[in-house]
């Protein structure tokens, strides 16, 4: 496995020392880029840049005029100096590019690292922004997706989400904003074991065979799949939302006015066109979904209004010539 890691978004491996015990031990494989860890500091330092704490927390300052600055740059112009980012190391971050030495003071080169893994001794790879791991201890995410492996059955919940549901959980119990919080469970199995039930948002992989898939299998990747996702399967998450449609701008009899050659115009019972309803939306319980999407004829607005017509201009006839 190989890792390259900027930020605060972290990778934990969870490992089995004995294949006789039950216990997965956390491993974390990434470190945190803070600035105040003495490496970087003395990195950012050496940049020109400095390191500020605002409300308990070491953030990158970023040195800009002030706003109300117009013109260049000079040693009498007043600079702010902004606590901003938290993190020493990110991708994107321009603003903190350093013209002198030509570096940027928030780095984007990534902390690298390899690790051989061996299926009979790593269970999981997990990885996480600091919005689970500020909240989610790395052994508690690592037990936790131990013991919803052992108690899934077939409709469960995968790891990844519950994982992002606990964070997300106590971020509310403590009333605080909740940061973005994403993760990926990876979940590795000894060759030869039978596979777990499978959740509808998983996919399981043959990494053993990996070097014998060819052209011809259509993924541009080395690893063949051994079990795809039903397409039509329902999702949770999708079923909340409200169904897509798809639908032309014109109704049925604006079409066939607008057509060249007029052909006959025909309406079902009921009044409505072909062409005024939108697509029917099929669940998987076999129930037409009706459209909730107005038509121009029923719609209130300005295209739904009847046209005004104006009054007739008066006429204006030359006077009868007086004998």
């Amino acid at each position: 496995m190989y890792v390259a890691h900027v930020g605060d978004s972290g990778v934990v491996l969870g490992v089995r020392d004995d294949p006789t015990d039950q216990f997965i031990r956390a491993v974390e494989v990434t470190q945190d880029h803070k600035p105040e860890l003495p490496k970087e500091r003395e990195r950012i330092e050496g940049l020109g840049g400095s390191v500020i704490k605002k409300s308990g927390v070491n953030r990158v300052v970023w040195k800009r005029p002030r706003l109300t600055h117009n013109g260049p740059v000079r040693r009498s112009t007043v600079i702010d100096q902004i606590p901003f980012l938290a993190v020493a190391r990110a991708l994107g971050d321009l603003w903190s590019y350093d013209f002198y030495s030509g570096e940027f003071v928030v780095s984007p080169e990534p902390d690298t690292s390899v690790v051989k893994l061996d299926p009979q001794q790593h269970c999981y790879i997990v990885l996480g922004s600091d919005g689970l791991w500020n909240m989610v201890p790395p052994q508690d995410a690592v037990s936790m997706c131990q013991d919803n492996d052992e108690a899934m059955a077939q409709g469960g919940v995968s790891s990844a989400r519950q994982l992002v549901s606990h964070a997300l959980l106590r971020w509310r119990q403590r009333m605080l904003r909740a940061d973005n919080t994403s993760a990926i469970v990876i979940a590795l199995q000894e060759p030869g074991h039978a596979p777990t039930p499978l959740h509808h948002e998983e996919l399981l992989l043959n990494l053993a065979e990996g070097p014998c898939c060819g052209p011809a299998s259509g993924s541009r990747s080395n690893t063949p799949l051994v079990r795809t996702l039903d397409v039509d399967a329902p999702s949770p998450v999708c079923e909340l939302l409200p169904a897509l449609e798809r639908r032309s701008a014109f109704s049925g009899a604006m079409l066939c006015a607008l057509s060249d050659p007029p052909s006959p115009c025909l309406t079902p019972p009921g009044g409505r066109s072909p062409d005024s309803r939108a697509l029917a939306v099929r669940t998987n319980e076999g129930v037409v979904v009706a459209p909730l999407k107005r038509t121009l004829q029923s719609s209130p607005g300005p295209s739904g209004k009847k046209a005004r017509h104006s009054p007739p201009l008066p006429q204006h006839r030359p006077a009868a010539e007086e004998h």
